[in-house]
């Protein structure tokens, strides 16, 4: 479970750095006004392409771990479930 939880940390975390980092590298888009895929597009695409999926390999670290080890009810599954469907 442990090193579940790491990867989650680590791929959320990344994804966080890497949007701090395109507004460093795109001062040009206005964060207020544009959405964060709108920073896939042009010459630095590969860094959100990557944050991307490290967001999407973060949240399914999440959920399995959030899941291991416990009795789920409904309710937990509906919820893990919709934390892996953000991955």
């Amino acid at each position: 479970m442990a090193a579940l939880a790491q990867v989650a940390e680590l791929g959320i975390g990344s994804f966080a750095a890497s949007v701090v980092l395109m507004h460093r590298l795109r001062p040009d888009l206005n964060p207020a006004t544009r959405y964060v895929s709108g920073y896939a597009l042009g010459p630095c695409r590969a860094v959100m392409t990557t944050a991307f999926g490290a967001l999407g390999a973060g949240s399914l670290a999440l959920a399995a771990a959030m899941a291991q080890g416990r009795e789920l009810i409904p309710r937990d599954r509906l919820g893990l479930a919709l934390i892996g469907c953000g991955g």
